[in-house]
């Protein structure tokens, strides 16, 4: 019994000591922030001069003045321009010599790869068909052409951006973008 008493004693005694150990360090510090003097609160007096205050001058947003990544993929169309150009048919004549410009309108943004998609349609907007049309390399200021096929049922041609594959935009993978067309929409 007495072995357990002094064997308990001890082991209090080591927890006491250990406890208290850093107290003097922590008294120590306490006693130097008390003891410092305040520091000098030295105020500039403002004095009114009757002139309005100048409202700060807001920063403009680098959010709004780059699009993000995001951004110029899910309105591809207007950074990826795709125009089709072509002589308005006549009677019976369907679509002929058209062709399709594609414009890269960015700054610093090369598209590796894109596919175009152009939908023909019908005298009455019905659509007549779908061709999908790949074109590579298309540096910031860029115009890359696409002669399409006469078409004789054709009467007018939409196009679209519906993949890219960019460096800068996608790390090298080909992705679907933008909104895709609906006929009769």
């Amino acid at each position: 019994m007495k072995r357990l008493i002094f064997s308990f004693t001890i082991i209090a005694g080591i927890v006491m000591l250990v406890s208290c150990s850093g107290a003097e360090t922590k008294a120590d510090s306490d006693e130097t922030v008390k003891n410092e003097p305040a520091p000098e609160r030295t105020a500039e007096k403002k004095i009114a001069d009757g002139k309005p205050a100048a409202a700060p001058v807001p920063k403009p947003d680098s959010t709004a003045l780059e699009p993000g990544a995001n951004e110029i993929l899910s309105k591809i169309d207007k950074y990826l321009v795709s125009t089709p150009v072509y002589a308005a048919p006549s009677a019976g004549s369907g679509i002929l010599k058209a062709i399709i410009t594609v414009k890269n309108t960015l700054k610093d943004i090369t598209f590796q790869k894109a596919i175009v998609e152009v939908t023909i349609l019908t005298a009455d907007g019905k659509e007549l068909r779908n061709d999908y049309y790949p074109i590579q390399n298309i540096e910031p200021g860029d115009v890359e052409t696409i002669k399409l096929p006469d078409t004789p049922k054709g009467a007018s041609l939409v196009s679209h951006i519906v993949k890219v594959k960019s460096n800068q935009l996608t790390n090298g993978e080909m992705v679907l973008v933008g909104a895709h067309f609906e006929p009769g929409k």
